[in-house]
């Protein structure tokens, strides 16, 4: 689909104009320019920082007791936590990036050779 025929698929579904809606930069990298954000869309941004600020103070007063308290949790983490940790980190932002270095490189089975 090509930028003009995503452009009037958006506005469709807006319900903007040709003037609000508009693309800028190639179809690989398109950037959207001239939509404006509703007080819904910013309550639900704000709703999520709240949120997020919130954990973050309730995790740093159980954590502040101690660096183990910190590092490890106070070594009181269920088994199911630890391990959906863990598969969590193999999401991070680099390893979707090396997974696919070595499968260019080897093929399919150099996923599995680290």
């Amino acid at each position: 689909m090509n930028l003009s025929a995503q452009a009037e698929t958006l506005e469709a579904r807006l319900g903007h104009g040709p003037a609000q809606v508009r693309f800028i930069g190639s179809a690989q990298g398109a950037i959207l320019v001239g939509v404006q954000l509703t007080p819904l869309d910013w309550s639900i941004i704000a709703a999520y920082f709240a949120l997020a600020l919130g954990v973050g103070l309730y995790a740093s007063r159980r954590a502040s007791t101690s660096a183990s308290s910190y590092f490890l949790a106070g070594r009181d983490m269920p088994w199911w936590l630890l391990g959906v940790s863990m598969v969590a980190t193999t999401f991070s932002a680099d390893t979707p990036n090396l997974v696919t270095s070595f499968v260019r490189q080897d093929g399919v089975s150099g996923n599995w050779a680290w």
